[in-house]
């Protein structure tokens, strides 16, 4: 594929309120856990990363709507201009069979982009994705297809949140919330992230620090079942995927990125995925984890490694100029971005 430029990456966290802050915030291991009016399934209450200082007492559609506008004014901030109307939209979020997903969220949080952002987007050639945690790949691909076809920016939108009754009761079914009783789960939390996508451009006319030179997809059958191993199979698959889009190798990578977010099994099907797919040698081969202070913000996923990725490469703390950036959604579903840094 032909890379595409990552030109503005808005963020909201529960550690900060902009990219800037939330990437500082993760780079200095900062997490604001605390707990939530929720209780498990034992009468304790539930540890979440809540976003504070902003939505505060909004619950539902509405709660999200206001994250995801807080996203897209951070993203225009950093073009140093609004976002042109016409301007094509892919949003990402949960999946629609994710407990506590609100009803008619897509439209709901159409018309508040609209109302709130004041932003026009173009209704013909936006779309929807809702695949849960790899929505923001899924997303991605979309948009540069628009891209391909002529269009000169693409905005992709994710915003999620499991902070809400059915959502964690539905995490403790599954035996993936962490509590005092199971601590092998996740920190459920709540994010947005807003990515501004353009046709990349030659170093001296770019704005951007980050492009995605390739993006590869695939399914781990062995998800869906706990009972069964998780050998990484599928996440290889999708990290070769990706390095062949790229015509790249991971002798041409230099750290990674991950979604796993608590989970034992996740993190063991990451390493059986490195081992599968590791060619050459890496004496470090540093693996960054935004969970551990964002908590597990689902489709909000990957636009919050994209503006990390940006910020490591803006502030020279990068272990490197290149970075593979993994997500898997709970049925299956896995994606990677190879992210390059730009010069500049």
């Amino acid at each position: 594929m032909s890379a595409v430029e990552v030109q503005a990456a808005g963020l909201v966290t529960a550690v900060g309120l902009t990219a800037a802050a939330s990437a500082a915030a993760l780079r200095a291991r900062i997490m604001r856990f605390r707990e939530t009016p929720f209780l498990d399934a034992g009468g304790s209450p539930v540890i979440g990363a809540p976003i504070r200082g902003m939505a505060d007492g909004e619950l539902g559609t509405q709660r999200l709507a206001t994250l995801l506008c807080a996203a897209l004014d951070d993203a225009a901030r950093q073009l140093g201009e609004p976002i042109p109307d016409g301007t094509p939209l892919v949003l990402g979020l949960a999946e629609r069979e994710r407990a506590g997903r609100p009803p008619g969220l897509e439209s709901q949080l159409a018309d508040a982009i609209v109302r709130d952002a004041g932003w026009r987007f173009d209704e013909a050639t936006s779309s929807v994705v809702a695949t849960g945690n790899t929505s923001g790949a899924r997303a991605f691909e979309l948009a540069r297809r628009v891209l391909e076809r002529g269009a000169p920016r693409v905005v992709v939108a994710c915003v999620d949140s499991f902070l809400n009754a059915p959502a964690l009761a539905q995490l403790q079914a599954a035996e993936r919330l962490k509590s005092e009783d199971d601590p092998d789960g996740v920190i459920p939390g709540e994010a947005a992230g807003a990515l501004v996508l353009g046709a990349a451009l030659d170093g001296a006319r770019s704005r951007a620090r980050l492009a995605v030179a390739g993006a590869g997809f695939a399914r781990e059958s062995a998800a869906a079942d706990r009972a069964r191993p998780n050998t990484g199979v599928g996440l290889a698959a999708a990290i070769r995927a990706c390095l062949s889009d790229a015509r790249a190798g991971t002798r041409n990578t230099d750290f990674r990125l991950s979604d796993v977010s608590g989970e034992r099994r996740a993190f063991v099907e990451t390493q059986y995925a490195m081992s599968r797919t590791l060619a050459e040698s890496h004496a470090d081969y540093p693996l960054w984890l935004p969970a551990e202070s964002f908590g597990e913000i689902g489709a909000a996923s990957v636009p919050a490694q994209l503006a990390v990725a940006a910020a490591s490469f803006a502030k020279g703390y990068a272990p490197g100029r290149a970075a593979l950036c993994q997500s898997g959604s709970a049925d299956g579903d896995r994606a990677v971005l190879f992210a390059v840094a730009l010069a500049g």
